[in-house]
Formats: structure tokens, C-alpha cells, sequence
């Protein structure tokens, strides 16, 4: 008997106990911190024999060896992958164009003179529709939302194909997010709220002075008021905001200040209003991108800490959301969303139609020639190489994630980050993923008020013997 090499162990802060979470059991339980001590050093002695017959039915510990639980995390992989695969997302680009200049948009090199960013029409509109209806026919399961994306896809300029796309799509039973810079929100105030446009996600870098620096207009204006303005009337109107606070090292400070602002604009207590942070990624690799990953979770913590007793709970989040819904649907027992072989949806199910007419299944890839999947302008096309390529970069094809505990949390990161760091698609990207599993989990136990009475176990396939 030994202790399973997919057991995590998660303390929690200021409490004398921690969370015990299976990797690939999906099993959540919470143990004092003396007996995470013993399971961690086998002390099987202190342990009743119930302890050990229930700790071996849901995982932390095995009497497999090392490679029968690794075959066995593989079977599961492939479960997991199976029902996932039979479904799709959907991301539409109306323009590559952008009205802002932020330096470190990983865009930019798709707005230079010598290269026009393009933009759709009402016939690229209707031939995307025609596509997704396929893609669903062909994948199987029913999609109901399409991300809007960009460039910046609610320039006032777009307006008219975008009201195409909302008559049409709302009629074939669509509703929309969209991630925007909110500059130019107030010229969709008649599709904001439920039924079309539902979700925005906006930013703000910081207080006027600070933003202003990163996020300004290309005819050299501020954008915060504008953008503060435009949140203001979506809120009223019953969009929901999702406030995203890009932070570096030298704006880390200034974050404290922003969020004090929130609360004097009466954002923190609106229920339709959600705030998080996201570090900027740098030059200096993974360890650098890990040490300001790990001061950023200490300041939404030190936040977090400072509001909790006037809100009663956590007013900003750290980026994630994926991991963050993982552990949300862990919590729930919905444990088919919550492990997943796949880092994201561009290594699983989603299809990106952007304006150049092309297909990728991820944003970060559309410009790039290699990143193409094929093409819906002006029929769909799919280039099946191309596309299992992407679809195929999953943790149970990476041997270093076979044996990783976060097999199915992690999924091997960021395929093109792993292409750009280790010039390798097919490795792994971790980027601080233990760290930041922990600072999720703790803030999800945290909302809880008693994680006993919550069922959070299915065998899943997952076998003692």
C-alpha cells in the first residue's frame, strides 16, 4: 500500500486543517492538518481500519503500482475526452481591428501598416451561421452562445454587421458575450442585457492615471471615464461585468486603489459585477511568469482580507476561470466538466471564425498560417491535419502529464505558450499551476459552509484493485 501519485494536498490559511483532493477519483475531503501529516509520511499505524478502507475507495491511497494507477488515469483520460469531444464553442470575430494601442496586446503584430486587419460583412455573418450549424450537425450537442472577440469587436463601426448577427442568431436560438474594451459599449445600448447580449468582460489596468498609461485611445485620449460610464450602464441594464485587472510589476499597487474605487462607484455589492486579476506575462520565462503569479496572489488575498467582513465574501478573483469553474463543477459532483485531459477548449471542442475567413480553435493563434483549421468564407472548410493537431494536444498525449497529479486540472497548459517557451507544442506548460490550484481551491472552500454535507465523489471508472 502507498500513497497515490495523484493525491494533492491543499492547506488552508489560518486553519488547522487542509484539503485532500484526488486527481483523477475527483474525490474532495477536508482532514485535519495532522492527518495530512500521517497520510503524507504512511504512517498507516495511526490510521483505524476504516480510516484505510475509505481512504483506498477514494484514492489517496493504492495498492496499484505506480504504472497500473498511471494505465488506470489514462482509461479515465480517455472517458472524460470521449463525452467532451461530442459538443463545441463557438467564438466569433467580427474585425481584427482595435481603436486602442495597448503595448502589450499579443495582437498588435495583426495591426501594422503593412498589414490591414480585416473585417467581416453581413455575407461572412451568415456564411459563420451556416458553419456552426454544421460544425453542431457534425460534432454533435447543441451550442446556445457565441463569444464575441477581436480585436475590439464592439467598435461602433461594426454596429450594423453586428445587428445582423444578433437578428439572426437570437432567431436560431443563440445568446452572447462578448470580451471588449468597453470603449465603445454605449452604441449597443439597445442589444445589452438578457436575451442578446448578456456577459461583457471589460478591463481596467489601474486607477484614470494609471490606465490611461496602458489602455489609451490611438488618438493619444484616456479611456477611463468612457469605460466607467459604459459599466455603469450596462449594470443597470442586467449585463453582467466581468472586470479584468491586467497586472504587472510595476502596477501591482496600484490595483488596492482601483478596487477602493469600485467600492465608492457601489460595484462590489452589485450582483451582477465580478472582478479579477490577471498578471502579465513577460520575457522572463516560466519562473518569472511563476514569481509574479505568486505575488499576485498574495495581493487578492491581502484584498480580499481588507472587504471580507463588510461583503461577507471574496470581491476580486485571481485569473483562471477555467480552473475556476473545474473546481466550482469538483464541488458540485459534475465531475465530467471538471477533469478534463484538455488545458482549454482550443485543445478540445472550440472553433474561433475570424475575420480573415479562416477557422483556429484558439484566439491567441488567429493571424498565424500554422494556427489555421480550416476556413467557413465562403464555405466551410476543415483541415482535418491541422485540426487534430490542435484537437490532440491533451495531457494523456504529453508523458510528463501521464504521472502529474494536475493531469486533469492543468491538462498540460498552454499549447501555444508551450510552443513559444519550450518551442515544443506537444510539452508541457505548467506556469505556476500548483500554486494557482491552491489559491482557487482555498477560495472555493471558503465559500462554503459546510463541505461534509456536499457530494463531491463519483467513482467515475476509478477501481481500488
Amino acid at each position: 500500500m502507498r500513497l497515490s501519485s495523484y493525491i494533492i494536498f491543499v492547506p488552508l490559511e489560518d486553519r488547522d486543517e487542509t484539503i485532500l483532493v484526488h486527481g483523477i477519483s475527483g474525490a474532495v475531503d477536508r482532514v485535519s492538518n495532522e492527518w495530512a501529516r500521517n497520510l503524507r509520511m504512511t504512517r498507516w499505524d495511526r490510521f483505524s481500519e476504516q480510516d484505510l478502507e475509505d481512504m483506498l475507495r477514494r484514492g489517496y491511497i493504492t495498492r496499484k503500482t505506480v504504472e497500473e494507477e498511471r494505465e488506470l488515469a489514462i482509461r479515465i483520460g480517455r472517458a472524460l475526452r470521449a463525452k467532451a469531444v461530442r459538443s463545441s464553442s463557438f467564438i466569433f470575430m467580427p474585425t481584427l481591428k482595435c481603436n486602442l494601442g495597448c503595448d502589450y496586446c499579443f495582437q498588435n503584430f495583426l495591426r501594422t501598416e503593412a498589414n490591414a486587419a480585416p473585417s467581416v460583412d453581413t455575407r461572412m455573418v451568415d456564411a459563420a451561421l451556416r458553419a456552426m450549424a454544421a460544425l453542431q450537425e457534425l460534432r454533435g450537442g447543441r451550442v446556445n452562445r457565441i463569444l464575441l472577440f477581436g480585436g475590439e469587436p464592439l467598435l461602433a463601426a461594426n454596429r450594423p454587421v453586428l445587428a445582423h448577427l444578433f437578428g439572426k442568431g437570437t432567431d436560431l436560438g443563440y445568446r452572447f458575450d462578448a470580451v471588449t474594451n468597453g470603449t465603445e459599449l454605449h452604441h449597443y445600448r439597445d442589444y445589452l442585457g438578457p436575451g442578446i447580449l448578456e456577459s461583457v468582460q471589460i478591463t481596467l489596468d489601474g486607477p484614470q492615471e494609471v490606465h490611461d498609461r496602458q489602455r489609451w485611445a490611438r488618438d493619444g485620449q484616456g479611456t477611463y471615464w468612457q469605460i466607467k460610464q459604459n459599466i455603469d450602464m450596462a449594470l443597470a441594464l442586467g449585463v453582467h461585468i466581468s472586470l479584468r485587472m491586467n497586472v504587472g510589476w510595476e502596477t501591482r499597487d496600484a490595483i488596492r486603489e482601483l478596487v477602493a474605487e469600485f467600492d465608492r462607484y457601489g460595484w462590489l455589492g452589485h450582483r451582477g459585477f465580478s472582478a479579477y486579476c490577471a498578471p502579465i506575462r513577460g520575457k522572463g520565462g516560466q519562473a518569472e511568469s511563476t514569481r509574479l503569479q505568486r505575488a499576485v496572489i498574495q495581493l487578492v488575498n491581502e484584498i480580499n482580507a481588507a472587504y471580507r467582513p463588510r461583503y461577507g465574501r471574496a470581491v476580486v478573483a485571481m485569473a483562471g476561470g477555467t480552473l475556476r469553474m473545474k473546481i466550482a463543477s469538483l464541488l458540485r459532483e459534475n465531475l465530467l466538466s471538471a477533469l478534463t485531459p484538455a488545458y482549454c477548449g482550443a485543445h478540445l471542442n472550440m472553433f474561433v471564425f475570424a475575420a480573415d475567413g479562416a477557422i483556429y480553435t484558439c484566439w491567441e493563434g488567429v493571424g498565424i498560417p500554422s494556427a489555421r483549421v480550416g476556413r467557413f468564407w465562403p464555405d466551410l472548410e476543415l483541415d482535418e491535419e491541422s485540426l487534430n493537431r490542435w484537437f490532440e494536444r491533451h495531457s494523456l498525449n504529453i508523458p510528463a502529464c501521464q504521472r502529474c497529479r494536475y493531469m486533469f486540472f492543468c491538462s498540460g497548459g498552454c499549447g501555444i505558450h508551450a510552443l513559444e517557451h519550450n518551442e515544443d507544442f506537444y510539452s508541457p506548460y505548467c506556469d505556476g499551476f500548483a500554486e494557482l490550484f491552491r489559491h482557487h481551491v482555498q477560495q472555493a472552500i471558503a465559500q462554503l459552509t459546510d463541505l461534509d454535507d456536499t457530494p463531491i465523489h463519483h467513482e467515475l471508472g476509478y477501481v481500488t484493485e
